[in-house]
């Protein structure tokens, strides 16, 4: 398998419909820029999936469970994925920042999934000594402070 055949974007939709649509938008982009891609979903034929991870896809596009699946069976391999997408799920209560985006606004996007409609939210941001900068612009821009994490996680849910 080629290096760019390996997943490198990783989709999840809470449903099929919306999983299959999803796939259907990257194949029509990818049309035009060779991008393969490919919608692990139930109801469709495992073997179909395994074939398509096999062969090898750009972009995979599927539900929790098929996913899930497929990456304990080992046909999806997470290695080479950079970047997760979750799709239309509402009660999201931690984001995970391994890195920090260079425009401060797209922060206040990226964590906004936490702790909506009132519940509590954490959002962890993996912060290198060159990130310190862009931290602090956010930290100004916001008015607020991040504080450095807790030993114990599980105090801020």
């Amino acid at each position: 398998m080629h290096i760019f055949f390996r997943v490198q974007a990783l989709i999840l939709s809470p449903t099929r419909e919306l999983a299959a649509q999803t796939e259907k938008v990257i194949l029509a982009i990818g049309e035009y820029i060779n991008v393969q891609a490919h919608a692990c979903i139930g109801g469709k034929s495992i073997g179909e999936d395994i074939r398509k991870l096999e062969y090898g896809v750009h972009i995979v596009s599927g539900t929790p469970g098929r996913v899930c699946d497929m990456i304990k069976r080992r046909t999806l391999r997470t290695r080479a994925i950079k970047i997760l997408i979750l799709v239309r799920f509402p009660s999201v209560s931690l984001v995970i920042n391994y890195d920090l985006p260079n425009n401060r606004e797209l922060y206040i996007h990226r964590i906004g999934r936490s702790g909506r409609f009132g519940r509590k939210g954490v959002a962890i941001n993996f912060v290198r000594k060159d990130d310190i900068r862009i931290l602090r612009d956010i930290e100004q821009y916001y008015s607020t402070q991040i504080d450095e994490m807790p030993m114990n996680v599980a105090d801020l849910i």
